[in-house]
């Protein structure tokens, strides 16, 4: 029984890199964005949200809380998604690599809008609704990589 497995990587697989590189802006832009509102809240360290009672006095602690939010939803599928890019990128490199450059417009338009001084229950989110065309996509493209590799 062979326990290696010869992967040779396709030449526009530096799409995928590209992306996944560009994937750590959009993290640290998230970042910026959350200590822009840090500051005008007020908000100290090492509080992560501000209070129910300071979000409502406050469209600065409001909005923090929001971008906070954009910020944690980003991280809470940051693995899934440079997994699947990965993955997917081994068979179809230019699909996933446009894929995933969708998803991460679609993560800069999900936190702008959910960060809008407006308090609509952060309803601007889902302008950036879009991000769930691109990560189906990946879904289903590292599933036929997996599959392609192995038959």
């Amino acid at each position: 029984m062979n326990s290696t497995i010869a992967l040779t990587l396709p030449a526009n697989y530096t799409y995928v890199l590209l992306v996944a590189a560009s994937s750590t802006l959009v993290s640290a832009w998230h970042t910026i964005a959350v200590m822009k509102y840090r500051k005008r809240s007020k908000i100290p360290y090492p509080n992560t949200y501000a209070s129910h009672e300071q979000a409502e006095k406050s469209i600065d602690a409001y909005q923090f809380n929001c971008a906070q939010r954009a910020h944690h939803n980003f991280l809470e599928i940051y693995p899934e998604f440079l997994t699947q890019l990965a993955i997917a990128g081994l068979t179809f490199p230019e699909l996933s690599a446009g894929l995933g450059a969708v998803y991460l417009v679609a993560r800069v338009i999900y936190a702008t809008g959910y960060t809008r001084p407006v308090r609509d229950g952060g309803r601007g989110r889902y302008n950036g609704i879009i991000q769930y065309v691109p990560r189906a996509g990946l879904a289903g493209l590292s599933l036929a990589s997996v599959y392609k590799l192995i038959f």
